[in-house]
């Protein structure tokens, strides 16, 4: 067997073929099975893009926004633009769609995010859902902050108006645009 980077003979010896061609088997077709073994023993959570599972549109879109609104802490915007842009797609990526979470990777002071320590954005309270003529749907709600006064004894630090453009994108949801009322 020839060396195809040098031209030269190699030797083909089956005992040091088949034990090198098993391995490469292994990997190519056993690698996604042993690495959710591996996942599945230390509990580390596969990110996912879920399905539309709901009985509604209402509910899908309702619960996509309570979801996205309990990752928003995740993104600190006082860290530097390398950092928040990461933190944007690795906490957005499954909620955004391709063309606002791009926007936000390029223009990360655009981002939603945690702007402090504390008071930090906890979640979003959904007020109301409308659907449009286009098929996507309008999400009005609060963001909701906290401190760990307010976690401990209840209440909240403040609330902002938000308002949420939801659009189907196969067969999820995905957030295609958004304002905050500050």
């Amino acid at each position: 067997m020839k060396n195809l980077f040098e031209g030269r003979e190699i030797d083909a010896n089956p005992r040091v073929l088949i034990p090198c061609l098993i391995l490469i088997g292994l990997i190519a077709f056993g690698g996604p099975i042993l690495v959710e073994k591996i996942r599945s023993h230390y509990g580390i959570p596969t990110i996912s893009h879920p399905v539309i599972e709901h009985q509604t549109p209402e509910d899908d879109i309702r619960h996509r926004v309570e979801e996205f609104g309990n990752v928003i802490k995740n993104v600190p915007l006082a860290a530097t633009p390398e950092i928040v842009t990461l933190a944007v797609r690795e906490n957005y990526s499954i909620y955004l769609s391709d063309e606002l979470l791009n926007q936000w990777a390029r223009n990360p002071n655009q981002a939603l995010g945690r702007e402090t320590s504390s008071p930090w954005p906890e979640r979003i309270d959904v007020e109301s859902i409308t659907k449009e003529e286009n098929g996507n749907y309008t999400v009005k709600g609060e963001i909701v902050s906290m401190t760990s006064q307010e976690m401990a004894h209840g209440g909240d630090a403040g609330r902002e108006a938000i308002t949420l453009t939801v659009e189907p994108a196969g067969q999820r949801w995905v957030i295609g645009a958004i304002t905050v009322q500050r």
